[in-house]
């Protein structure tokens, strides 16, 4: 979200910001732009909801708590986060294309999936 945005908000409250993915998508492609940012804001939204409920307090479940089989309340925090990014990849392909970059390789780090 802060490299598309080109903004970030310090620890202190003060926001750095400066030229952005948007701004250079949403010349393009303001449709497109306006949808990634929204798929953004639910992504962020929904693993922050993982990270709220994992520091809950009394009622607070742990992550590996949240992926134990049979947890339906973990498995739907996590599938639900599992499905906003990955709706927001296709945008963010599109997006990708979009400003001419035509090879996104991803870093597995090694792992095969």
């Amino acid at each position: 979200m802060n490299v598309y945005t080109g903004k970030y908000t310090r620890v202190d409250g003060s926001i750095l910001q400066g030229p952005s993915l948007s701004q250079m998508v949403a010349t393009q492609n303001p449709d497109l732009n306006t949808t990634l940012t929204q798929q953004l804001e639910k992504s962020m939204s929904a693993l922050g909801e993982i990270k709220n409920t994992a520091e809950a307090g009394g009622n607070s479940m742990v992550f590996d708590r949240m992926i134990a089989p049979g947890n339906t309340e973990g498995a739907t925090l996590i599938n639900e986060a599992i499905s906003t990014l990955v709706a927001q990849t296709g945008s963010i392909e599109t997006a990708a294309q979009v400003i001419g970059i035509d090879s996104l390789e991803s870093d597995d780090a090694g792992h095969a999936f």
